[in-house]
């Protein structure tokens, strides 16, 4: 069994890899939040582009606001691959939220947004409105709007205790999804259905269908970053064979392994839509 799980949780987005922002003319920066959200709030990250170009995201795990002068799109848990079209050369700003992050600070119903791309004003209500993408862009760099963003959201915190959940994300980032719900159910103590309302309630999701987005996650980290056979990663993720493993990977990732980077490169597809 493969052991890719060092104790902390990182997502994989292969757009924002070193080999695919130099071929396409993009910058990335990221950074980590104020110690005090670093449990809720994974990073900030911005890109800048010189043309119009697609931002093709692969399912994470992670909710998040994807920030331009124009709005702001919140996306839920995404159990498919989705480009976001950036049309205009620019600085596109993100937040990547933890799982149920997004509501230690809103009143969000996760079931609301999950596997869904929203514009933040069909998500809030007229009391919650979001100005967040003019104010952000009134600050002039990263810097300062990552200092912004902290004290944003630092505002709008709620006090929050250890939960179960926090458990449950822990044995299934061990075993990098490769855990059935009764297994999982076992470890944390929890009858399979109460287990599933606790992960409905943080996601929207079954237990069953966050697994196997982290499933996928590792898989398509593993295939883009280790010299592993298709047969040897299918085997070590739990897939039957590697035909389960390519056609689930196809599903959500709209690839194969071997042609994700040429993908994300090729000049057909970064084509932005006007």
């Amino acid at each position: 069994m493969l052991n890719f799980f060092d104790g902390k949780y990182e997502p994989f987005q292969p757009f924002l890899t070193y080999e695919v922002l130099e071929s396409c003319g993009v910058i990335l920066e990221q950074h980590q939040p104020s110690e005090l959200l670093s449990g809720v709030v994974h990073s900030y990250l911005q890109v800048t582009t010189t043309k119009p170009i697609r931002y093709s995201v692969v399912p994470d795990g992670m909710e998040a606001f994807y920030v331009s002068s124009c709005g702001v799109l919140i996306s839920g848990f995404q159990e498919n691959a989705f480009d976001l079209n950036l049309s205009k050369p620019g600085q596109y700003f993100g937040i990547r939220f933890h799982p149920g992050g997004l509501q230690c600070f809103f009143d969000i119903a996760s079931n609301l947004i999950s596997s869904k791309i929203m514009d933040a004003v069909l998500v809030f209500n007229d009391g919650e409105k979001l100005d967040f993408h003019n104010q952000l862009y009134q600050y002039p760099d990263f810097n300062t709007r990552i200092k912004f963003c902290d004290e944003w959201l630092l505002q709008k915190l709620k006090p929050s205790q250890s939960s179960k959940f926090d458990s449950i994300l822990l044995e299934i980032y061990k075993t990098c999804g490769n855990i059935a719900v009764g297994e999982l159910a076992d470890k944390v103590g929890l009858s399979s259905r109460h287990l599933n309302r606790i992960v409905q309630s943080y996601t929207g999701l079954s237990t069953k269908s966050f697994i196997q987005i982290i499933r996928i996650q590792f898989a398509c980290k593993i295939a883009w970053r280790e010299d592993s056979s298709n047969s040897e990663l299918a085997l070590d993720l739990g897939y039957f064979d590697q035909s389960h493993l390519l056609n689930d990977y196809r599903k959500r990732i709209r690839t194969n392994p071997t042609g994700l980077f040429s993908r994300l490169t090729s000049d057909f597809y970064n084509k932005s839509d006007e």
